[in-house]
């Protein structure tokens, strides 16, 4: 049998009071802001990042099709007008009836057996981004659209990182809700409630918060998660000196609101005075990655062999850890945007992820682009002055007449997000977003050592031998015109005035959790 279940009914009250193992408290608030529409009945459980890539992963247990309520608990630590207060996700529930449950059994899916398991043991999804959510079988097609993930970061963004998040359809019904994980990285399971007639009551994932079971061992085909126990009085171990620099971390040495960079300098991962570490882009100043941990009283953060990188407290508790699957030796900021903790044979033990950003290069100027370079809100304007081409706030490139005609063609790409234009050494020209996606091209890609001029008579790609593979010609009494689909002259948008620059939220991240006491 797998691990016993937590007496859920009695952590799902507002206002409820929990005393942990380690002598802190937390008090137990609840959020009832949404709920799920679940055309099949069919409940998957997992990280919202990887719903798209989701097959036949539905529990076996199926409720009647419907619209049913999602219930967060969330678990607040201390006083709100304390230094070390925080509040993080405990559990999260789909309320399929409003009754108690007389019995608790674990979701499994297909070809899993919870008779099969010890009493240390479950059947848990991965978290690898801090996030947590639940949606049924039935939408999980919305799942795999082109801008599924920005979507869902775009509501990681909005809302307060202990609410619930949702993702609606054209209709308005939430077909995602997505939560973070308060035991930050690691496997969750999922449980199954039940009325004394054995009708489902609801489906509940336990993050580990409240019910203490976080070192109990998980069993997942997926892979393992490192062990997060606390360690007291952690912060005699490290001096002063043992400070790191550079671009990496070796075991034993802490950052103490200090930072490192990558070696092209493009990212930095900083511990923050307001006890958050995060992971900068140094040109955008985007955060990429974070602990979530703002607000957290932490003295200072240092890579352990059996915890990964670790947040203390000043009284030497641990209030965050990324974990690690095998010893770890030293963490790394690479140039990709990725931050990575590896053993001493240097595989990978821990990662961040890499930040997807959009290629980098030297800006074009003058009327030519030249393999390599780049336009980001710049443009390029024909040696008489009679064309300009841009690349808009808005995210839209545009050839402009200079003689009165207003924008001649677009790529059509206004509020998509693009971040960046660049001229490939292999003779396309891309529209990136900000996170690398491909948003246009010219699909001229074959053509190496092609460049691009804007000219009287329009725009023009000529490759290395002076044949134009794409253009837009745009002499009066002519259309404008180009040989691709994609490049179809369409109306353009008028320049906008550039907004003001504002910091955006780190997401995915990992929530500060209270990590407790081994139990005797």
């Amino acid at each position: 049998m797998p691990i016993p279940a937590p007496d859920f009914d009695q952590i799902f009250v507002d206002g409820s009071r929990h005393e942990l193992s380690d002598g802190d408290g937390a008090t137990v608030r609840l959020h009832r802001e949404t709920s799920l529409w679940m055309p099949s009945g069919k409940v998957y459980a997992g990280e919202p990042f990887m719903f798209g890539s989701a097959e036949d992963g539905a529990f076996v247990q199926e409720v009647p099709p419907g619209t049913y309520p999602v219930v967060l608990a969330e678990a607040r630590f201390g006083e709100a007008d304390q230094p070390s207060w925080y509040q993080v996700v405990a559990a999260i529930k789909i309320q399929v009836r409003d009754e108690p449950s007389t019995s608790w059994e674990m979701a499994v899916v297909a070809g899993q057996d919870a008779t099969t398991l010890d009493g240390h043991s479950f059947f848990g999804y991965p978290v690898d981004g801090g996030t947590g959510g639940f949606v049924d079988a039935g939408n999980l097609a919305h799942c795999d659209d082109e801008d599924y993930i920005d979507r869902v970061l775009e509501c990681l963004e909005e809302r307060d990182f202990t609410g619930v998040g949702r993702l609606a359809d054209e209709e308005d019904r939430t077909i995602v809700v997505v939560c973070s994980s308060g035991g930050g990285d690691g496997h969750y399971p999922t449980w199954v409630g039940r009325n004394a007639d054995g009708e489902i009551t609801c489906f509940v994932t336990d993050f580990f918060v409240l019910t203490g079971d976080d070192e109990e061992d998980e069993v997942d085909d997926r892979g393992d998660d490192g062990d997060t126990g606390p360690d007291e009085n952690a912060l005699e171990e490290y001096a002063p000196g043992d400070y790191a620099t550079g671009d990496r971390m070796r075991v034993g040495q802490t950052l103490r609101r200090e930072s490192l960079t990558s070696p092209n300098g493009r990212f930095s991962l900083v511990h923050q005075d307001d006890g958050n570490i995060v992971l900068y882009d140094t040109e955008s100043l985007r955060a990429w990655w974070a602990s979530n941990t703002c607000g957290a009283d932490t003295a200072l953060c240092a890579l352990r062999d059996t915890d990964g990188l670790v947040l203390f407290s000043p009284r030497g508790k641990r209030i965050w850890c990324s974990g690690a699957t095998r010893p770890a030796t030293e963490l790394a900021v690479r140039d990709s945007g990725e931050v990575v903790i590896t053993d001493a044979g240097g595989e990978t033990v821990w990662t961040s992820g890499s930040a997807s950003v959009a290629p980098s290069g030297p800006a074009a100027i003058g009327d030519r682009m030249l393999p390599g370079q780049t336009l980001g809100r710049q443009s390029l304007t024909s040696e008489s002055g009679r064309h300009t081409l841009t690349h808009q706030d808005d995210g839209n490139l545009v050839l402009y007449s200079n003689e009165g005609r207003g924008a001649l063609w677009a790529s059509d790409t206004q509020g998509r997000g693009t971040g960046r234009c660049k001229l490939l050494d292999s003779g396309d020209l891309v529209l990136y977003d900000r996170r690398g996606g491909i948003v246009w091209s010219t699909g001229t890609d074959g053509h190496p050592g092609a460049v691009l001029t804007v000219g009287d008579e329009g725009v023009e790609l000529r490759n290395a031998d002076g044949v134009a593979v794409w253009s837009i010609r745009t002499a009066r009494g002519t259309e404008c015109t180009a040989p691709l689909a994609t490049t179809a002259a369409t109306p353009a948008v008028p320049l906008q005035p550039l907004l003001a620059a504002e910091m955006i939220a780190a997401v995915p991240a990992i929530p500060a959790v209270p990590v407790e006491e081994p139990r005797n």
